[in-house]
């Protein structure tokens, strides 16, 4: 009776786990059919589903009123789109890339393309360039080591939403001198940043304003930067590879507060304005 009665008690226990085991062992199953699926070619069937999204950009406001006001107004650009004449946009010269322009890449990559840039007469190191970004952001870090002072930010009244939806409100921003290249390659501009207090990898994203700016293309596979300059000439800059793959390690740690930068330490020929490591 006693040995029958255990026996009653865990069945449903055992019938549970079997189950469980049965969807786990069903959901490799289907996922090495779907994987056979495309090594053979075959393509499945369109099925009717539509995934909506929804992308926002800062809207530079200091209420909600102003903010329905400033939706409003692009409401009527909207609408005056086939009426108004638009400004055409600046003639640009043919860009292309070669296997030239790889020819330090290992392949296969996944690296990001992360920069020096020069902003304020100080040269930024761990610039990344992410074309997925609607602004161009500074972090606090190595905005303080630039030594403007806080007090020169200007209020930042949305948040910063992030990939995961997690929001930040930026301490401020701010307009600076932004120089890239050099010599007869060089490009200046003034551009703003939104300066984020968080620990980050990078002292600095390079967002889709300044990419548009400056008139570049990204290509993420050879992994270089072409730009017009002052002259209005095509110019390329390349990102270092082993300070990306640095970073990128960097990154994968997510140390809680350690430097996101310092002052570099500088010794006879390395004299620079200011280096930020």
């Amino acid at each position: 009776m006693s040995g029958s009665g255990r026996q009653q008690n865990t069945q449903p226990r055992q019938t549970e786990h079997i189950k469980q085991g049965d969807s786990s062992m069903q959901d490799d199953t289907n996922r090495q059919s779907h994987t056979k699926a495309y090594r053979k070619g075959n393509v499945p069937p369109r099925r009717n589903i539509t995934i909506n999204v929804i992308a926002g950009e800062p809207v530079y406001g200091g209420s909600l009123s102003g903010v329905k006001k400033s939706l409003l107004e692009y409401r009527h650009i909207v609408n005056a789109l086939g009426v108004e004449e638009r400004p055409r946009p600046f003639s640009m010269p043919l860009i292309s890339f070669s296997k030239e322009d790889a020819k330090e890449i290992v392949f296969p990559h996944d690296n990001p393309l992360v920069l020096i840039l020069t902003d304020n007469g100080a040269d930024i190191k761990r610039a990344l360039v992410d074309g997925r970004s609607s602004a161009n952001m500074l972090f606090a870090r190595a905005f303080d080591a630039i030594r403007i002072g806080r007090k020169y930010l200007m209020l930042v009244s949305y948040p910063v939403i992030g990939f995961n939806g997690s929001t930040v409100r930026p301490e401020g921003s701010i307009t600076l001198q932004v120089r890239v290249g050099e010599g007869p390659a060089v490009r200046d501009i003034m551009a703003e940043f939104l300066v984020i207090d968080v620990s980050s990898a990078y002292n600095a994203i390079i967002g889709r304003p300044l990419i548009h700016d400056i008139q570049a293309v990204v290509s993420t596979y050879h992994l270089p930067m072409v730009y017009l300059t002052n002259a209005g000439r095509t110019e390329r800059v390349r990102g270092s590879l082993t300070m990306e793959r640095e970073y990128y390690v960097s990154a994968l740690k997510q140390p809680s507060r350690q430097h996101a930068c310092e002052q570099a330490p500088l010794n006879g020929n390395e004299l620079l304005p200011g280096m930020i490591w």
